[in-house]
């Protein structure tokens, strides 16, 4: 699928007849990251998946010749409360990328999911296209409020720091990261993290794609007004130990929103195994409800 010359890998799962949920990844990650078995846990209860990978990731248009921003000034200016400045696209392009991708299988309405960037990605979607969205479902994300937005130090240097030139060291530092952000609830095991970020590296690894997705994130306007004013029925997922997105985010979300959060103790910045059936319960019950309350 081809938006604007940025061809969007993507593909629909599962009995296109059934309701649609379009789940969106986050920051540097192919739609490969989502675990089959939540893919699946999804279809099995009665709905079809459509997966994406979003630009600048993965099997998507990567765009070189956008260059590389200078994240860290942006990151810096945001703290002080100052314009971060302009990227090469923003949030809202994303989500007309996710919308172009239902278009292409003729699909009207849709429930949408994402996690982190990904749950921004669906908070914009549900926000710009609400009559095509029947129920949002964001993941430990946040309204991009800067006082609710900013990771840990720690983490945030991480993210923007250099990236090895090899294969194997940008794989070890991968997996260095995601130990520290990861549920320490919920651990995962090494050999199984290891084997998932050479899968992600393997369909295409893009560190400038990264920085120009993160560039797009910090130069969006805050959604917290936008949510409010959504009629679009929300769900918001966030852990307690997220060091990547904090908590106040999510809580900020579910604010906007007028809804409950599910906060889940112990979960960091993952979706780890263990949790999945929960994940699947949750998001596909308030799918089918959203369903139950159209007045349409």
């Amino acid at each position: 699928m081809t938006n604007n010359d940025i061809t969007l890998f993507h593909e629909l799962i599962g009995d296109p007849a059934k309701p649609v949920m379009v789940l969106v990844q986050g920051l540097g990650l192919p739609s490969l990251s989502w675990h089959r078995e939540l893919v699946d846990s999804i279809i099995a209860a009665g709905f079809s998946v459509l997966l994406l990978d979003n630009r600048d990731c993965g099997l998507s248009t990567i765009l070189h010749h956008h260059g590389s921003p200078n994240v860290a000034k942006m990151i810096m200016r945001k703290l002080f409360g100052l314009s971060a400045g302009s990227s090469s696209y923003t949030l809202a392009d994303m989500a007309d990328d996710v919308v172009r991708c239902c278009d292409v299988h003729g699909i009207k309405q849709f429930h949408v999911a994402g996690v982190s960037m990904g749950g921004m990605i669906a908070q914009t979607v549900a926000i710009n296209y609400p009559q095509r969205v029947l129920s949002l479902c964001s993941i430990m994300s946040t309204t991009g409020e800067r006082r609710y937005s900013v990771p840990k130090s720690a983490v945030r240097k991480a993210v923007i720091a250099p990236q090895p030139k090899d294969r194997e060291g940008r794989i070890e530092q991968a997996l260095k990261f995601w130990q520290v952000i990861g549920s320490p609830a919920f651990p995962t095991d090494d050999a199984l993290l290891r084997q998932r970020l050479v899968a992600n590296y393997d369909r295409g690894f893009y560190p400038e794609g990264t920085m120009r997705q993160l560039a797009a994130i910090i130069a969006s306007p805050p959604r917290y007004k936008g949510l409010q004013q959504t009629s679009v029925p929300g769900l918001v997922i966030h852990g307690d130990c997220d060091l990547l997105v904090p908590l106040k985010g999510g809580l900020r979300t579910a604010k906007a929103l007028g809804v409950k959060p599910i906060v889940i103790k112990g979960m960091g910045h993952d979706l780890p195994m263990q949790l999945l059936d929960r994940f699947a319960e949750l998001m596909t019950t308030h799918a089918f409800q959203a369903e139950d309350n159209r007045t349409d």
